[in-house]
């Protein structure tokens, strides 16, 4: 995205430059290539800044350097599947440091972060829960089911990052538990996913899905 907008940038100072030198002064192209390329430009940084953002997120849950967000474009609504992300496996039990994220998600996290993280909607608070599990799938785990458990218990982390209070970050997650989980299919729902179960990363803290254990600067008590 960063390149996209850094090539319309200098397509346009190309044109202008051109027409100036050459003495052809065509004022009506030129409004028109300012009239496509500045915006082309804008909506280009607008989404890399976005990317930037979600790619911290992802480096820090995932605990791999590098690893990014992409926000996937309007080509990927012509595939005929409804996965909202997706992360590449190798086959061999690697997965690529890139976790895809639907443009749809990418506008709710982009609404999310804009309004302040305060109040979410609950589009909002499951794309923050789908940032969360790709970037539970960029850490090495390439089970959907542990990847979900995992992912409900550590999308409070994500939130925080991307401005949520605490006590918001958390009803987040208490949320994406009581509502949404139990419909997921079979394939994304671990048995084992329970309070005190084995899935579960702070077994004994009487706290589900999970106390905050990430760093004290962000710590939920």
């Amino acid at each position: 995205m960063k390149l996209t907008a850094i090539a319309a940038a200098l397509s346009l100072v190309g044109l202008v430059a051109y027409w100036q030198w050459s003495g052809r002064r065509r004022t009506g192209w030129m409004v028109l290539a300012g009239l496509v390329l500045v915006p082309s430009a804008y909506f280009a940084w607008r989404q890399h800044t976005l990317e930037l953002r979600l790619s911290e997120v992802v480096e820090q849950v995932s605990g791999r350097t590098g690893a990014n967000a992409n926000c996937q474009g309007f080509m990927r609504e012509f595939r005929l599947d409804n996965n909202l992300g997706e992360v590449a496996f190798d086959g061999k039990g690697g997965t690529s440091t890139t976790a895809q994220v639907r443009g749809g998600v990418c506008s709710h996290l982009r609404s999310f972060i804009g309004g302040g993280a305060a109040d979410p909607s609950e589009d909002q608070t499951i794309a923050v829960h789908v940032l969360t599990h790709e970037a539970i799938h960029v850490s090495g785990i390439t089970s959907e089911a542990e990847t979900e458990c995992v992912a409900l218990q550590r999308s409070k982390e994500a939130a925080i990052m991307l401005g949520a209070a605490p006590e918001t970050a958390r009803a987040m997650g208490q949320w994406y538990w009581n509502e949404v989980f139990p419909r997921m299919p079979g394939t994304y729902r671990a048995k084992e996913c329970f309070e005190d179960g084995d899935l579960d990363l702070s077994p004994g803290d009487g706290i589900w899905p999970r106390r905050n254990l990430w760093s004290p600067a962000w710590k939920v008590d």
